[in-house]
């Protein structure tokens, strides 16, 4: 028995190398054909490291040659995709790593070639935007863990971003940071117990209940007052 499952994962994990390898060379030549026989030779892409209007000590922008840099990531990808299936490598994180960072290099690269792009600023908005979505998945995740399916945490955020936007329009100096101001975490707090009353003390299903909670918010004509915010 022992012997079947080591020749099971064996043989999964000979699949798995393969499937890597050929994945890897297959966008270092997708990059190569589509991204670096699309620019042109001579071209450079500057990268800017300086927020706009930041009081910041000032950092050198990163100025690559255009088409070198792409090709170079094209090489990266199909070196390591040769590699794998010629050794194989264990952790699929670096692998998966190495895919993602060629492909939005040499894309970037390619895209702003001749031109300037504010690298600093993207990973900046990137980081803002994906903070609530990266706390909805957290608080997600507790929720399965404690045996509560909760389906309807965009509806509870939304509800609590609505209630601060009110909130700040109808209190003033709400929006002002202040020890004499009510504090922002209140409309989260809220919402959040009330969705705890609702499962837990009203016996409610949790399905039927987040689902609601989220139509509620959608309803509500202040959710386009919130959304132009």
């Amino acid at each position: 028995m022992t012997t079947i499952h080591a020749s099971i994962n064996t043989a999964l994990a000979k699949r798995s190398q393969i499937t890597y390898g050929i994945v890897l060379i297959a966008v270092g030549l997708f990059i190569y054909l589509i991204f670096g026989l699309n620019t042109q030779a001579g071209l450079q892409t500057t990268y800017g490291t300086n927020l706009a209007g930041s009081q910041a000590l000032p950092i050198p922008d990163i100025v690559v040659p255009a088409q070198m840099t792409v090709m170079l990531m094209a090489g990266i990808a199909v070196f390591f995709g040769a590699f794998q299936l010629a050794r194989g490598v264990r952790s699929t994180g670096w692998l998966i790593g190495i895919l993602a960072a060629t492909f939005v290099i040499a894309f970037l690269t390619w895209a702003a070639q001749g031109k300037s792009f504010n690298l600093t600023g993207m990973l900046s908005s990137s980081f803002v935007r994906a903070t609530p979505i990266a706390l909805a998945a957290l608080c997600g995740v507790i929720s399965e863990r404690s045996a509560v399916i909760n389906i309807g945490i965009e509806g509870i955020m939304l509800m609590a971003a609505q209630a601060a936007v009110v909130a700040a329009i109808a209190v003033p100096g709400f929006h002002i940071p202040s020890p004499f101001t009510i504090p922002r975490r209140w409309p989260r707090q809220v919402a959040a117990r009330m969705f705890y009353i609702i499962i837990i003390r009203g016996d409610c299903r949790q399905g039927q209940s987040g689902v609601a909670a989220e139509w509620e918010f959608h309803a509500t004509p202040a959710n386009a007052l919130l959304r132009s915010h």
